[in-house]
C-alpha cells in the first residue's frame, strides 16, 4: 500500500480478510486503499466501527469515513462521522478542528464558533484553534479580535508565514497599514 502497488495490496488484504482476519488494523488498511482508490461509496458501505475494536481504532474508522463523505461533498454526512468520534472521544481536538472547518466551510459560523469554544476550553494554546478562532472573528467583521488571535497563534507558533500573513490580512482590514507592512 505505502510502494503504490495498489491492485496488490488489495489482492493481499482481501485474502488476509477472505481467511477470516476481520482485525481493526486489516479493515482500517482496507479503508486507507479505499480511500486511494477513490472507492467512497464502497468503503461507506463496508468499514463501520465495530464495539470490541480498541477507542483508537473505533476513532480511526469515523475519520476515514469523514474523508470519504467530504469527498463526495456530503457536509452532513462527514459531521455525523466527526459526531462519533466525539461520542467515543469527548476530548478529541481534532474532530473538533474539522467540525469548525465544516461549519466554516458551510458558512454556518455561529456552529463554529459553539464547536470552536469547547474546543479552546480543551486546548486553550492549540495553534490551530487559534487560527480558526481568528479566522471565525475576520469572517465576522471583528477585526480587532482577529487580530488578538492571530497574535495569540504566532506567540505559540512564531514561524508560522500562514498565521503572519492572516495577521496582516486584519490588520489590513482594519486600516492600520503600517503595521501590516
Amino acid at each position: 500500500l505505502t510502494g503504490g502497488d495498489l491492485p496488490y495490496a488489495e489482492k493481499e488484504l482481501e485474502r488476509a480478510k477472505a481467511l477470516g482476519l476481520g482485525s481493526a488494523e486489516l479493515m482500517l488498511t482496507l479503508g486507507e486503499l479505499w480511500l486511494k482508490q477513490g472507492r467512497r461509496e464502497y468503503l461507506l458501505r463496508e468499514l463501520n466501527a465495530r464495539d470490541d475494536w480498541p477507542q483508537d481504532a473505533r476513532t480511526a474508522v469515523h475519520e476515514l469515513r469523514a474523508r470519504a463523505f467530504l469527498g463526495l461533498h456530503d457536509l452532513a454526512g462527514a459531521r455525523s462521522a466527526y459526531d462519533a468520534i466525539l461520542r467515543i472521544d469527548p476530548d478529541n481536538v481534532d474532530a473538533r478542528i474539522d467540525l469548525v472547518r465544516l461549519a466554516l466551510r458551510a458558512d454556518d459560523p455561529s456552529a463554529g464558533e459553539r464547536v470552536l469554544t469547547d474546543a479552546l476550553h480543551i486546548a486553550p494554546d492549540h495553534p490551530i484553534l487559534l487560527g480558526l478562532s481568528g479566522d471565525l472573528a475576520f469572517r465576522q467583521g471583528a477585526y480587532a479580535d482577529a487580530i488578538r488571535r492571530y497574535r495569540r497563534q504566532l506567540e505559540t507558533t512564531p514561524d508560522s508565514l500562514a498565521t503572519r500573513l492572516a495577521l496582516a490580512q486584519a490588520l489590513i482590514a482594519a486600516g492600520n497599514y503600517p503595521e501590516a507592512d
